[in-house]
């Protein structure tokens, strides 16, 4: 075979690339398919219930990505399951599972478990709980747990120093083509953004040291190959630089491990993104999204919540010098079907399912007034400074702010989750009246805890102007949803409860901040302010100007769903009184 083959497969439960690689498999000896199936960034969606909106909504969860699953080994027993992280956070079932998992299995470990997978890497927000409630979590695990760039100080649990590794080497019997057994040695290797240390400062420092992605990989490979590996297969959880990213970034590293010699596939994640056969990264030349390769190597990304399993077919041959090569392979990114579950895991979440369910409906306080998403993107918005007004109350509760700064003025920035970017899209709205646990849950969906940062005015200004590119400059004045720009996520638009202002998105860029003020008076050059924030943006999250480590005063060891929390119940039988402050207003040159 001449050159590279590409044969797409159209599908209507996948989206298939399938691609033949350059090597041609000598007809003298036989060949061995290995299966690498994998799933990334469920987030803790198991059941594909909407626990927020209590209805199943037609989304598919990992009990859909389960049938694939299973229909994929039934149809090639030379298999490998792979978990790629950011696995135990991010839905109500999720956080159930926590609390069930300090006095006994946790439901979603179990889950893997049942289904028998071979390895899990560990995502950036497996460890937002802290280093005890991720061994809590894992504890019982069947399969291997890695992190290669990871290293656990004495002061963190023992348990986990013990249980979770840099790589792991699983020996595999396989059948070849002429029915013979033949014995693989696979080693799999796991990365996480070194990131994890801002964005969970407060849980890691002192207890927790992380490496480079890329040189990490670089010597757990040296270490596997040393080992005996065959074959060598690297779970990233960590994506692509996008075009509006730096040209180096050390979050986003996949085409960088790509380069490394001895790579022979890549199962990744972390952006949640589908690749291949989904155009995920249409300015990226290293990524082959017909081929479903990286810089010429095999790779495959599932998506999000278990909307797609990752499949990737090796087919090896041993050579007489050479060992086991790559001769052939095929790339697949397999939808789920929300018509198709697995039953049997199903039935066993059962009981994990009712009690989330119950979980969501405690009541936890009264709000006088509607909390809503709905316009946020155009204008201030009650539920966004529901999250500033709670967050301005912990930090005169529960935040000590040192002597010498406690003369400046604190200001509450925040930013939308399930926001509307049109008149059509879906968005967060509590109505007036009672407040169950799942909608403080849908309205603050990240357990980020509150920090304090200290800015200039003019940080201020450059902030809210990378804020403001949540606009364009070319939007109708008779149609207002045609100023937001979609491209923005809803929760990289933040405004600053405190400060008066309005933005203009026909200005040039460093000039859409318009008529800043703070009580009435325009921002003196030399001002400083105390801004509370999420730890997230705090450190770095979202690239915002200025919003990293060094600007940060206090931490706070509290998440904020539990800051909303309990800021709820502060009022009285009432309940949450506040109107919206309009103190920002979306304008053109004709009215500004």
């Amino acid at each position: 075979m001449n050159g590279l083959s590409v044969v797409r497969l159209l599908l209507a439960s996948a989206l298939v690339v399938v691609v033949m690689s350059a090597c041609s498999p000598s007809k003298d000896q036989p060949t061995v398919t290995l299966r690498i199936l994998h799933t990334s960034d469920v987030h803790g969606k198991l059941t594909g219930y909407n626990y927020f909106s209590a209805r199943n909504d037609g989304q598919p969860g990992f009990v859909h990505a389960a049938a694939v699953i299973a229909k994929a080994r039934a149809e090639q027993p030379n298999n490998l399951l792979i978990d790629n992280g950011d696995l135990i956070q991010g839905d109500p079932f999720a956080d159930w599972a926590m609390e069930v998992a300090k006095q006994a299995n946790h439901p979603i470990i179990e889950a893997l478990n049942s289904l028998n997978y071979d390895v899990a890497n560990l995502g950036n927000h497996e460890f937002n709980y802290g280093l005890e409630r991720l061994y809590e979590a894992y504890r019982t695990a069947t399969f291997a747990v890695i992190s290669s760039n990871v290293s656990l100080r004495n002061q963190a649990p023992q348990q986990l120093r013990e249980l979770l590794q840099p790589w792991v080497m699983l020996p595999r019997e396989l059948l070849d083509s002429a029915g013979n057994r033949q014995l693989l040695n696979i080693a799999v290797i796991g990365v996480v953004p070194p990131q994890i240390m801002l964005w969970d400062a407060n849980l890691l420092v002192d207890r927790v040291d992380v490496s480079a992605m890329v040189a990490a990989t670089e010597k757990s490979i040296a270490e596997a190959r040393q080992a005996g590996a065959d074959i060598i297969v690297v779970a990233a959880h960590t994506g692509l630089p996008r075009a509006n990213e730096s040209a180096v970034s050390d979050e986003q590293v996949v085409d960088q491990i790509a380069q490394l010699d001895h790579v022979d596939a890549i199962v990744f994640g972390h952006q949640h993104q589908v690749f291949p056969g989904a155009n995920s990264y249409p300015h990226t030349p290293a990524a082959d999204d017909q081929r479903g390769t990286i810089h010429g190597v095999p790779a495959v990304s599932p998506g999000y919540a278990g909307s797609h399993v990752g499949q990737i077919d090796l087919i090896l041959q041993r050579g007489h010098q050479t060992g086991w090569q790559v001769v052939d392979f095929a790339v697949v990114a397999l939808k789920s079907d929300v018509e198709h579950a697995d039953q049997a895991l199903l039935e066993q979440l059962h009981d994990a399912h009712t009690g989330t369910q119950h979980y969501v409906q405690q009541a936890v306080g009264v709000t006088q007034q509607q909390l809503s998403y709905a316009t946020a993107r155009l204008e201030p918005s009650s539920g966004v400074q529901f999250v500033q007004r709670a967050q301005l109350w912990y930090a005169e509760q529960r935040m000590h702010i040192p002597e010498a700064y406690q003369h400046l003025p604190i200001l509450s920035a925040a930013a939308p989750f399930d926001a509307a970017a049109d008149a059509l899209e879906a968005f967060t709205e509590i109505a007036p009246g009672q407040v169950s646990l799942g909608q403080i849950a849908d309205l603050y969906r990240y357990p980020n805890s509150l920090d304090m940062v200290k800015l200039t005015s003019q940080q201020l200004i450059d902030w809210l102007e990378a804020s403001a590119s949540a606009f364009v400059s070319d939007g109708d004045p008779e149609l207002r949803w045609s100023w937001v720009n979609k491209a923005i996520p809803h929760y990289n638009f933040d405004t600053i409860l405190g400060l008066n202002y309005r933005i203009d998105p026909q200005q040039p860029v460093g000039k859409r901040i318009q008529n800043l003020s703070f009580q009435g008076q325009s921002l003196r050059n030399d001002q400083e302010f105390l801004v509370l924030v999420n730890s997230y943006r705090a450190s770095g999250g979202g690239n915002m100007p200025h919003l990293h480590a060094g600007h940060i005063i206090l931490q706070s060891p509290d998440q904020l769903p539990d800051i909303l929390r309990w800021y709820l119940t502060s009022f009285d039988a009432s309940g949450y009184p506040h109107q919206v402050d309009l103190h920002w207003s979306l304008c053109h040159q004709s009215d500004c």
